[in-house]
């Protein structure tokens, strides 16, 4: 009995960590203030959505009451959540605007069910919507973002890159930049799939919205690689692309990546793409932490020098066929 008093003990700390780590976090932040968000969220089976809020400095300041400010969104990987990024890269926010490095922000961590993969029709909604849609359309009532897409970036890892990519190229009058690291990355031609790839596919739930087996027409129109077939640099005008991998990617994610590079030169579309040696795969591997100095001052970048480009809406769910 004494033992397992114990070990109930040792797992009620070990639960309990992981959240103390995050609020030391959120306390040791001096250029932001990190504020938890619940929106409404039509799009979620439980109708609403969580979200981590990082207002720059200043925000509540009777002087800026009036003041807009450009609006990142962050889409974590497989398992994960927001505070995956308030362990992991909020430190590094933080320092890169106290060194005038990126201009003020707004940067929200969006929490997508631990399974997602951002699309819609999956067992607890519709995770495209979700982002594309519900969460904008928050985030502009409840605070002072721009509404000018220029100033609007999405952001992933892993599997939020595949999201970040894809939610970009499908819906390009929304975001101004998109930048990820670790994307999971398929070919254009579902039949090329390796066994190993398809095999991740399956696992990471993919199957279940594009097909088992694959249905040719969903994957043409939802995968980046597919997309890119038919998209020319004139449809992703004004669209600033970033995205990198390791080369000791544990999925192997390395090539598909510089693949989606040579396609996007062959299209002719302006982008940026690192290959970093002896970079693994996401947070874990030590990767992304470097990575991400590289892909928040290149979309920090954008938002200093981007003209107008437009209005980044509107926000308001289109009805799908079917």
């Amino acid at each position: 009995m004494r033992t397992l008093a114990l070990l109930a003990l040792v797992l009620a700390v070990v639960a309990a960590a992981p959240p103390a780590q995050r609020d030391r976090v959120a306390d040791e932040l001096e250029n932001f203030t990190l504020r938890q968000f619940e929106f409404a969220a039509p799009s979620l089976e439980s109708l609403w959505g969580e979200a981590g809020v990082y207002l720059p400095s200043g925000y509540d300041y009777e002087a800026n009451a009036h003041r807009s400010y450009p609006c990142v969104i962050w889409l974590h990987g497989m398992n994960g959540d927001a505070s995956r990024f308030q362990r992991n890269g909020a430190a590094l926010l933080d320092r890169l605007r106290g060194e005038g490095a990126i201009p003020e922000m707004v940067f929200v961590a969006v929490t997508a069910g631990r399974r997602s993969v951002y699309f819609n029709g999956e067992r607890s909604g519709d995770y495209e919507d979700l982002i594309v849609y519900d969460l904008p359309a928050a985030l502009e009532k409840e605070f002072r973002v721009s509404t000018s897409r220029s100033q609007w970036a999405i952001m992933g890892i892993s599997i939020g890159g595949f999201g970040a990519m894809r939610f970009a190229f499908k819906h390009p009058g929304k975001f101004g930049t998109v930048a990820a690291h670790s994307s999971a990355v398929f070919p254009a031609d579902p039949s090329k799939l390796s066994q190993r790839y398809l095999r991740q596919a399956q696992s990471m739930g993919l199957t279940e919205t594009l097909g088992d087996p694959i249905d040719r027409d969903v994957w043409d129109r939802e995968i980046p690689t597919a997309m890119l077939t038919r998209l020319t640099p004139a449809d992703l005008k004004g669209l600033r692309i970033y995205f990198d991998a390791g080369t000791n990617d544990r999925y192997g994610f390395a090539g598909p990546n510089t693949k989606l590079h040579e396609l996007l030169q062959q299209r002719g579309i302006e982008h940026t793409y690192r290959l970093i040696e002896g970079g693994g795969h996401s947070w874990g591997s030590g990767f992304t932490q470097q990575a991400l100095q590289t892909s928040l001052l290149f979309v920090g970048n954008g938002f200093a020098t981007a003209g107008d480009g437009g209005r980044a809406g509107p926000h308001k769910k289109k009805r799908r066929a079917g």
